[in-house]
């Protein structure tokens, strides 16, 4: 076996092993906390304009836009192309 079918092998072993954590997870709402608005402003970019361009990452296909009276939480659909947004109030 070469170097880098040792790689590949040792990383298929660290993904069947997170794999594994992941469907093992067990969550019964003891430790639940609430969600405040601010801590979903800060995981997201806030834009003041309609967002148009095409996301390149992850990270860009969520915004929120506010326009200080008006509160939207819009998503880039990447099947049909298109942004859509929920309305939100504060």
């Amino acid at each position: 076996m070469n170097n880098f079918d040792q790689q590949i092998q040792d990383l298929q072993f660290q993904i069947d092993q997170l794999t594994q954590k992941f469907e093992m997870h067990q969550h019964n709402g003891s430790d639940a906390q609430r969600i405040q608005l601010k801590d979903i402003f800060d995981m997201f970019q806030t834009v003041n304009a309609v967002p148009t361009a095409v996301p390149k990452t992850a990270y860009d296909q969520i915004k929120i836009y506010t326009n200080s009276t008006t509160y939207r939480l819009y998503w880039y659909d990447f099947v049909n192309s298109v942004w859509h947004y929920i309305n939100a109030s504060a």
